[in-house]
């Protein structure tokens, strides 16, 4: 399992939007929607991520990234996520999306 290899995961951000709640994860991290192609609610989205796994970081746990829709959306959201919660560039210059 993965939490024995690398330790606990707070978070786990499901990046197929809405559906994100009715999956079921093998860990106790809190599960959370991000919808990366919805530009009604993507950058608040990325916010609420961005947020939540910066906390868990500052507390040495784990996140993990998520989609069952398509194989791309996941490494973006973590990559997306990365970039605003270290601000390594300011959110309404990114373009990933």
């Amino acid at each position: 399992m993965v939490e024995d290899m690398y330790g606990p995961i707070a978070v786990v951000v499901n990046s197929c939007g809405r559906a994100a709640y009715s999956q079921m994860y093998p860990m106790f991290g809190q599960v959370m929607a991000f919808s990366p192609y919805y530009k009604g609610g993507r950058d608040k989205d990325l916010d609420d991520a961005a947020v939540r796994c910066k906390a868990a970081w500052d507390k040495d746990e784990g996140v993990t990234t998520h989609c069952n829709q398509t194989f791309h959306r996941g490494p973006l959201s973590l990559i997306a996520i990365v970039m605003v919660a270290f601000n390594c560039i300011p959110q309404d210059r990114m373009s990933l999306f």
